[in-house]
């Protein structure tokens, strides 16, 4: 009997359009894909019958492909079996889904958000411009 675990954790279907439903996980493992015997749909045709796995062990939730078929976490490529994180989105084929974690901590994250990399690049560049103008301010007025 599979082992049960508590539904606070869900996925989110992003794509195909028309395909917005949630899929809670209250089940230590499903089968991703567009066979009819899979544990969840997917339904674009780009994505293989059986594409992926999700399967919940030592207190986290990890997908992994099926037999080398392109899974992307994050827009990363992914080869084995990898730890998915809250608002992690999960693209198999034309098919998106997003993994939604109650339970987890909200200040955790899979990756700093790119607005806060591109935030950190914009003050340093500023930064850079204000020394520049302050050390051309100080040529001209020691001349």
């Amino acid at each position: 009997m599979p082992q049960r675990v508590t539904a606070t954790v869900r996925l989110q279907r992003m794509q195909p359009a028309g395909r917005s439903e949630t899929v809670a996980l209250d089940r230590s493992s499903y089968l991703l894909g567009r066979s009819q015997t899979c544990d969840i749909r997917l339904f674009s045709p780009t994505a293989s019958r059986e594409h992926a796995r999700l399967i919940n062990r030592d207190g986290g939730w990890y997908i992994e492909p099926v037999e080398d078929r392109p899974v992307l976490a994050n827009g990363a490529t992914i080869k084995g079996a990898t730890r998915l994180v809250h608002k992690t989105r999960i693209q198999l084929g034309g098919d998106e889904l997003m993994f939604l974690d109650d339970s987890a901590p909200r200040q955790s994250s899979a990756a700093p958000a790119a607005g806060g990399r591109k935030t950190s690049l914009i003050a340093v560049i500023v930064g850079a411009i204000a020394v520049l103008a302050a050390a051309a301010v100080w040529w001209f007025m020691s001349r």
